[in-house]
């Protein structure tokens, strides 16, 4: 039989409750960075093959590479992955999809 204290009981559930929060981001539930990346890819091949999006398209210029980067970087943050290399000539971001839900 294995005898606890209380504080290795409170350690023990505040390392779960870490692990839980850190999980339960939007990010960690869509799957992660394949599936952001998968996201951002399809978007930017439909603005590339869909003709009701060459307005959108035009916009971006001719070489979509630095944009797919920007898209994804800024949607992990948006989604709550852990921070990465600044994303910079942006706007403000949108609050995460959590926010203001508790």
């Amino acid at each position: 039989m294995q005898i606890h204290t209380v504080a290795d009981t409170l350690q023990h559930a505040a390392s779960n409750i870490e692990k839980k929060l850190v999980a339960d981001t939007p990010f960690e539930q869509i799957g992660g960075e394949p599936k952001v990346q998968a996201l951002v890819e399809r978007f930017y091949d439909l603005m590339d093959q869909e003709p009701g999006y060459r307005a959108v398209r035009a916009a971006h210029g001719n070489v979509l590479d630095d944009a797919r980067k920007k898209l994804f970087l800024f949607l992990c943050g948006w989604l709550g992955d852990q921070p990465r290399e600044p994303i910079s000539n942006t706007s403000r971001a949108p609050p995460p999809p959590s926010a203001g839900l508790a």
